[in-house]
């Protein structure tokens, strides 16, 4: 069984959580089940980073166009946006290694500001996330298959 304030395995007839200390009676304990990820108390992050992916591309383009146009008031408008971006994602990644019972991990979200940074911080993030049920990838497999 699992808490479903912080995440964390909790042994069978627990009072209390070992990790945030919340009474199980206070506590609906939620059955983790890796391959159904519909309970309550579980969230599925692969959408989320995605979606910060796509937003990290649209800032690229848009600083590429703020650079062929050479307009310096969207400089101002592009580090307010790319700013936003840094802040949210690094909640989000904090936030999501808060529901496996991790702690302070938002600095992996500034990763985005270097090149191939969103990977580094995709990739640790899935890796800790997976064994919890709170990452579920729905996209296929890029290899081809050979149908006879």
């Amino acid at each position: 069984m699992h808490c479903s304030n912080c995440g964390t395995k909790i042994e069978e007839g627990a009072a209390f959580c070992q990790s945030c200390g919340k009474p199980t009676s206070e506590n609906k304990v939620v059955e983790s089940n890796e391959s159904n990820i519909s309970e309550p108390g579980l969230k599925n992050y692969s959408p989320v980073f995605w979606k910060y992916f796509w937003v990290g591309v649209l800032l690229n383009v848009f600083s590429r166009g703020v650079e062929s146009a050479g307009g310096e008031g969207l400089w101002i408008i592009f580090f307010i946006l790319a700013g936003i971006y840094i802040y949210k994602f690094s909640a989000i990644i904090n936030e999501a290694m808060l529901s496996i019972g991790k702690k302070n991990w938002w600095p992996l979200g500034l990763l985005s500001i270097i090149p191939f940074g969103f990977w580094i911080a995709f990739l640790v993030v899935r890796a800790k996330l997976k064994p919890h049920g709170k990452w579920v990838s729905e996209h296929k497999s890029f290899k081809m298959s050979k149908k006879i």
